[in-house]
């Protein structure tokens, strides 16, 4: 299941129910699609015209417009499972086991706090409501999801198990997208002479 959050932070879809929902704000995904869109309508154009060139240097650049817009637009979100969140920012995803959550808070974006100290914010996240509407449904799904999780101990001891271990790594399959938009720039600008 996918909720999305429109521009006043109102989410499009029904609450957690079983397997995953994926939080992100829908006004990220609104501009990612113009971006996308543009590019496509600028490439087009240019096979139309059977302008060959600059078809090559706007497929290498689009490709890398589109791939920064990806990154910084659609990609961040929060993925809330059963077990745990999943927050995916520019380049970095971290794995967040609710038994190590101590609290989840609102401030520009949600924060994720961790029974070690430790603050994970989630640059992704549904934007707050505005004042003069009720609560704030991706706070409330997200709170939802970590209240009704099997109870741990929710202590650092339980870091050591492997199930209940925050998990940080590289965004690698997203970089490397990115890494092949370079090349297809390069071999863009290469063709075109």
């Amino acid at each position: 299941m996918t909720l999305r959050a429109g521009s006043s932070g109102a989410l499009t879809s029904g609450a957690v129910t079983s397997g995953a929902a994926t939080l992100r704000a829908g006004s990220s995904v609104a501009t990612f699609v113009v971006v996308a869109g543009v590019v496509v309508v600028l490439l087009v154009d240019a096979v139309l015209r059977g302008n060959w060139p600059v078809a090559s240097r706007i497929a290498g650049a689009g490709a890398l417009i589109v791939w920064a817009a990806w990154m910084l637009l659609f990609r961040p979100s929060i993925r809330v499972r059963s077990d745990r969140a999943i927050v995916i920012n520019v380049g970095r995803i971290t794995e967040v086991p609710w038994a190590r959550v101590v609290d989840i808070r609102r401030r520009l974006q949600l924060i994720v706090e961790l029974d070690d100290g430790r603050t994970i914010e989630a640059w992704g996240s549904p934007f707050a409501p505005r004042r003069h509407t009720a609560g704030d449904p991706a706070l409330t799904v997200l709170r939802g999801a970590w209240m009704s999780a099997p109870a741990g101990t929710g202590t650092a001891a339980d870091a050591e198990a492997a199930t209940d271990a925050v998990i940080r790594r590289v965004d690698a399959r997203a970089l490397l997208a990115g890494a092949a938009a370079v090349i297809l720039l390069v071999l863009g600008w290469a063709v075109a002479g």
